[in-house]
């Protein structure tokens, strides 16, 4: 039963409903019942029954009743709710643009819908989805190594195309099954939060199905169809992952897959999740039940006195007491993101947006409250004493709470496993080099040779500057026995730097051959490669490393670098859990005193997939807003680093370049620090260009 002053469905038992269709404002409730027993075949309203009947009917205000004050209490209700619904249309944050009505097309196609059988729809969709998901599961690990590049901002215009014919597919299921079981729609339209547009169909009249599998349909069609087009695309992306194909059913799992589990199952969130849920539970407005629940709860508290009154019993009345509390929370958390959100993304009109839901959310509820107050005062002058002493109690406990109560923080960062010892073989002199004697990963010994150059040039040279060191030892000479000193001297000068010229080319001459100085593993991409190839005087050439040796070189913000001073020689966790070595402990031994917003590990970056944001350095020189290397990046804010020595058998199992996390007990951490910080991270956008992962 529907009460479109209340715009609340009611359902009744099949007697007490008959017992409703008889009061017809004409006839006595004695009557009433009469008929109603003679309706149903049986003495089923006793004088007892008939009183507890009408006492719960009157409970839920359905009522129309025959005297003056009853209809214009019901017109005044009326009357409030058009008020709200106007004074709703004032909240910039949350817009309700209906469209159209799609009853004139769909009521043309309703009869042809009527041999679809039901039960055979959900062994398919059963089967579908749990094929897909069994795809999925298998290639997880390539599927997930692909989300970051889902979400580059190069992706973002192909999601929210892919999202938005989601939509249309969601709701056209709602409507299609609305209509399969004898209900209508007449309003279609799209709800703007916060400028992003959000469809939806008005399917109301589903609640007047007469069986609760035909409610659950119509609720659970929308999100059953995406599913469906998600497994669907699944098989597209298993056959073809690496093509255009593949990338675009990966972007469909992926946004039918958070869309339907983080919004429309989330029974919290008013989408198809509550109504099953309210279905299974068979508690009719469950929202508005809690709702009544949590404001009751909050009367008793402020004002002592208790106006809850329900219907239900026993587990029922438990879950609409749960849920209320858990959706008054949850409500709680979702105004305060889009609050947040408003004001960090939106800029100058963002604030507007975020002042009309302000005095939305909290003017027009204070406004209340004062008329309350007012009115207690007036008639119940205790009741608001006991307000007042409430409130500052409240008060009181709440400063408390966030003066005194802390703990110990929790810091975590990024950590790459990197070489302890590198010793960097660069060119001792120019020349190309014509043997190559090693390859990457290839163990070595003290005095192995690797690589040979060739210079020839370097022998002419030598060659003449021994020729010019005997003519001028020649000279000099002649010049000592004509007793001509400052000549000699001036030749002596000349011969001294001929010497060192001479040395310098022997030392060139024997650094063509590159020889190992320590024994090590070698490392170096492609040396065959170098084959042939000039090499200039410092060039590097390969490294040496010993594999036993290893440390770890984190990156830790600046909000959680206390967590990490004066700690050195101290133990810290090291997390190595993914790679099968369970949580270890390493040794810091370096801090850098500095922070620095330069990248020095691009792997621990968003843009190779890594957990540390990043934005652009600056505008490129062509003007375009693509960064174009790693020199146009940089981290949002400066950053610190931190070594950690593993243990040598820990090290000999990871590889260079793995990257893990580090977590290190930090300061003692108020409670009015922490919502501090939570409201400035709202409030405050961080500014610069996001990393594009898809580079």
């Amino acid at each position: 039963m529907h009460d479109p002053v209340q715009q609340k469905y009611f359902r009744l038992g099949r007697a007490e409903y008959v017992l409703c269709s008889l009061l017809d404002g004409a006839h006595r409730p004695e009557d009433a019942a009469r008929r109603a027993n003679l309706l149903l075949g049986k003495e089923y309203f006793d004088a007892a029954r008939l009183s507890a009947s009408l006492e719960r009917i009157a409970q839920l205000q359905l009522f129309a009743g025959a005297d003056q004050q009853t209809h214009l209490e019901r017109n005044m209700q009326a009357a409030q709710l058009h008020q709200a619904q106007r004074v709703s249309r004032l909240n910039l944050m949350i817009i309700r643009l209906p469209l159209f009505d799609p009853h004139p097309w769909f009521s043309r196609i309703a009869p042809g819908l009527n041999w679809i059988p039901g039960w055979l729809v959900l062994l398919t969709w059963l089967a579908l989805v749990g094929a897909g998901l069994m795809v999925l599961v298998g290639h997880w690990q390539e599927f997930f190594s692909q989300v970051t590049v889902a979400f580059s901002l190069s992706n973002l215009l192909l999601l929210y195309g892919i999202w938005f014919l989601l939509k249309v597919f969601h709701e056209a299921a709602h409507m299609v099954v609305c209509y399969r079981y004898g209900g209508e729609v007449h309003e279609v339209g799209v709800v703007l939060i916060l400028l992003f547009p959000l469809t939806y169909v008005d399917g109301t009249t589903s609640w007047g199905f007469s069986q609760r599998r035909q409610r659950l349909y119509a609720a659970a069609a929308g999100l059953c169809c995406e599913l469906s087009v998600a497994a669907l695309a699944t098989f597209v992306w298993a056959i073809a992952p690496q093509t255009l194909s593949g990338s675009i059913a990966q972007n469909v799992i992926i946004v039918a897959g958070v869309s339907s589990l983080l919004f429309n199952a989330n029974p919290l969130m008013r989408f198809d999740g509550y109504y099953i849920l309210t279905d299974l539970l068979a508690i009719p407005n469950l929202y508005s039940r809690g709702k009544t629940y949590v404001m009751a709860f909050w009367k008793t508290i402020f004002f002592g006195v208790n106006t809850y009154r329900s219907n239900y019993s026993g587990w029922q009345e438990l879950a609409i007491r749960v849920y209320g509390v858990f959706a008054w929370l949850w409500r709680i958390v979702v105004l305060l993101t889009l609050f947040g959100l408003s004001l960090r993304l939106l800029h100058g009109f963002g604030t507007i947006i975020a002042a009309s839901a302000l005095i939305f959310w909290l003017g027009i509820p204070l406004w209340r409250l004062a008329h309350v107050l007012r009115t207690t005062f007036q008639v119940r002058p205790g009741q608001l004493r006991q307000f007042v002493i409430t409130t500052v109690l409240l008060l009181v406990a709440v400063s408390g709470g966030l003066t005194f109560i802390s703990w110990r923080q929790s810091v975590s960062a990024p950590a790459i496993v990197q070489y302890a010892n590198e010793h960097v073989m660069n060119a001792q002199t120019e020349g190309f080099i014509i043997d190559v004697n090693t390859f990457p990963d290839t163990l070595v010994i003290q005095g192995d040779k690797l690589l040979r150059l060739e210079n020839p040039e370097l022998q002419v040279r030598l060659k003449a500057a021994r020729l010019e060191l005997e003519q001028r030892e020649i000279e000099s000479r002649m010049l000592f026995l004509q007793g001509d000193e400052a000549g000699r001297q001036s030749i002596e000068l000349a011969l001294e730097a001929l010497r060192q010229e001479i040395i310098a080319l022997r030392d060139d001459i024997a650094g063509l051959v590159v020889s190992a100085p320590v024994g090590g593993r070698v490392v170096g991409q492609q040396l065959r490669a170098l084959h042939g190839t000039f090499i200039s005087k410092g060039q590097e050439l390969l490294t040496l490393v010993t594999e036993e040796r290893k440390q770890l070189h984190a990156s830790v913000s600046g909000q959680h670098i206390e967590g990490f001073r004066g700690k050195a020689g101290q133990l810290i966790k090291i997390d190595l859990r993914r790679f099968g070595q369970g949580i270890v402990a390493g040794t810091i031994t370096q801090l850098s005193p500095r922070a620095s917003s330069e990248i020095e590990f691009p792997a621990m970056t968003a843009i190779a997939g890594g957990p540390i944001s990043v934005k652009a350095a600056s505008v490129s020189a062509d003007g375009s807003e693509e960064p174009n290397d790693l020199g146009s990046y940089e981290f949002f804010s400066p950053r610190f680093g931190v070594v950690i020595a593993l243990p040598q058998d820990i090290g000999k199992q990871l590889r260079v370049g793995q990257v893990c996390i580090i977590h290190a007990q930090g300061p003692r951490i108020y409670l009015w620090y922490y919502f501090r910080e939570l409201l400035r991270s709202l409030l405050f956008r961080r500014e610069g260009q996001i990393a594009n992962f898809s580079r």
